[in-house]
């Protein structure tokens, strides 16, 4: 990600934390939903570049990684559920979904001249 996604990540962070103000639980639930979703993209970036990098890749390359991610995913959900007086489920699924929110955004917003 460029240097503008990850000013558009922080701000849609900062969006979700918002939250709180509602209820407390909102607010960390989108929190430890965004740092596990950010964790998983860094993981899956480095992982797939050094694959690329070494480009030595087989039929089933992906699938240990590809299963941690996801054990890391449920276990955070798993968590939101066992403790709703502290994070509450469904900010937590969109922490975990503001990659996909910050690429959409960045897609929509218009870009600089100089970026073109």
């Amino acid at each position: 990600m460029t240097r503008r996604s990850w000013k558009i990540c922080m701000v849609l962070m900062v969006i979700g934390l918002l939250s709180g103000l509602i209820h407390l639980r909102y607010a960390a639930g989108f929190l430890i939903g965004a740092i596990v979703g950010i964790v998983l993209y860094l993981r899956n970036d480095r992982f797939w570049n050094g694959v690329v990098d070494t480009g030595n890749a087989g039929k089933g390359t992906g699938i240990f990684h590809f299963l941690i991610n996801y054990l890391l995913m449920a276990g955070v959900m798993i968590l939101a559920v066992r403790i709703p007086s502290y994070f509450n489920i469904f900010t937590c699924a969109a922490g975990m979904m503001i990659i996909k929110f910050t690429v959409i955004a960045e897609s929509l917003l218009p870009r600089k001249e100089s970026e073109q």
